[in-house]
């Protein structure tokens, strides 16, 4: 198996630890740890992530406001990180689709094929993209909602929970 060395996930909130559930799932991590202003877990404050870029080579953003993951991706990016994709185990991405650097798939989610996914993106529990869906950066795909083939979300759009997104 790859491993991709150590973890770090900015955010110890909800999104955070079920990031570190999914991502120790995947068994492609050798530690995992959170940046918080706020956590005990946490092994440091946001503001630091770049003296730990050498000790956590990859980094993702677990947050769920859409304008926090652009901006912490984007300075994860300039400090060096590699911003891994964190796909649950139990989900399915078809071999034709694309995901951005940043992105979290939650288990039973369904990615079909030629369906792109976008940067810091959130696929939840249940969601469905089918075939040729385009799903912009920073959005969030809440649990069972459905984004019909061949429709576009726009960039930091949140699809409701159980919502059919047409566009």
């Amino acid at each position: 198996m790859i491993t991709f060395g150590n973890l770090l996930i900015l955010g110890a909130g909800q999104f955070g630890r079920m990031t570190q559930e999914i991502a120790e799932s995947v068994g492609m991590f050798s530690k995992i740890d959170f940046l918080d202003d706020v956590s005990e877990l946490a092994v440091g404050k946001l503001n630091d992530c770049e003296r730990f870029v050498n000790e956590y080579p990859s980094a993702v953003v677990a947050v769920g406001a859409p304008a926090f993951r652009a901006e912490w991706l984007t300075r994860l990016e300039k400090a060096g990180f590699a911003l891994p994709p964190i796909v649950s185990p139990d989900a399915y991405v078809a071999p034709s689709a694309r995901l951005e650097p940043g992105v979290i798939v939650e288990p039973s989610a369904t990615i079909q094929s030629r369906a792109s996914v976008g940067r810091g993106t959130i696929v939840s529990s249940g969601a469905v993209l089918r075939h040729d869906a385009v799903v912009g950066d920073f959005c969030h795909c809440d649990c069972n909602s459905v984004v019909v083939s061949g429709a576009s979300v726009p960039s930091a759009t949140k699809v409701e929970i159980g919502e059919i997104f047409r566009g």
